[in-house]
């Protein structure tokens, strides 16, 4: 039985890695379990916390929460529908309202895999691009991931907010590569590797691009290219996503990131 964690960011392309992984015969991975928002399923840790407590209201204090969070991960990382290769999709920032839940996997025996988008710029603007989408009612919560959504260009506003940002996203994942290979057996993979070219070109992926993750899980790797069967949910090119591309261009040229740009 080998446990594994999929650890990134928000909109680093999680989602497109779960449903390769997914698509193989020994492997299950979770969705996002920790996500507040997704408490009313049964494979997340609020519904477990939940009938916990209902079983005993004791189960409040935060030794026995601690219990209970280890049972979780015990629980969640097992056998799935008779695949033996268990993960699941933990996000940064969801990792701080479970402080301790790092401490629990290492107890578990948990394996990591780092996923990191190199291009911070697209994973910003998807993310802002997501959420304007979502309060015009575009992304409806039961939006699947195999739904083409309707191209949205954005403005992005050029200034030190977003230079901030840019530094705030790289320094986040640069502290998690430093700090995650210290406990666990540890993988860092790059979002842009998986692709030979063009995300937009980019319909399936080949073998190569997934052989150190499937050695780290310990299975065999498959002898066809594998599939995802996610849609990408937001444009390649930035310049299908930011309205005033030229500006944005300019303003990080100037200001050294115009790496994220050309990318």
């Amino acid at each position: 039985m080998t446990r594994f964690a999929l650890i990134t960011t928000q909109r680093s392309g999680s989602n497109f890695l779960r449903s390769v992984l997914n698509s193989h015969p020994e492997i299950f991975v979770y969705d996002e379990v920790l996500l507040e928002s997704a408490w009313e399923h049964d494979w997340s840790i609020y519904q477990f916390m939940l009938q916990s407590l209902k079983e005993d209201p004791f189960n409040i204090t935060y030794s026995r929460m601690l219990y209970v969070q280890r049972a979780y991960i015990d629980n969640i990382l097992s056998e799935k529908d008779g695949r033996q290769i268990v993960g699941a999709d933990i996000k940064y920032d969801q990792l701080m309202q479970f402080p301790s839940f790092l401490e629990l996997m290492r107890q578990a025996g948990v394996k990591v895999i780092h996923l990191v988008r190199t291009n911070v710029l697209k994973t910003l603007v998807s993310a802002e691009r997501n959420r304007i989408m979502r309060q015009q009612g575009m992304i409806k919560p039961k939006t699947t991931l195999a739904e083409k959504l309707p191209p949205v260009k954005l403005p992005l506003e050029c200034g030190p907010q977003l230079i901030n940002s840019l530094k705030q996203r790289q320094a986040q994942i640069q502290q998690f590569s430093a700090q995650l290979p210290l406990h666990f057996p540890y993988l860092e993979v790059h979002y842009e590797s998986f692709f030979e070219n063009d995300e937009m070109e980019s319909k399936t992926i080949a073998d190569s691009a997934l052989q150190n993750v499937y050695e780290f899980l310990g299975v065999k790797q498959r002898s066809a290219p594998t599939k995802s069967y996610t849609v990408k949910q937001n444009p390649a090119r930035l310049s299908d996503s930011i309205e005033n591309f030229e500006q944005v261009k300019e303003f990080l040229s100037l200001n050294g990131y115009g790496h994220f740009i050309d990318a």
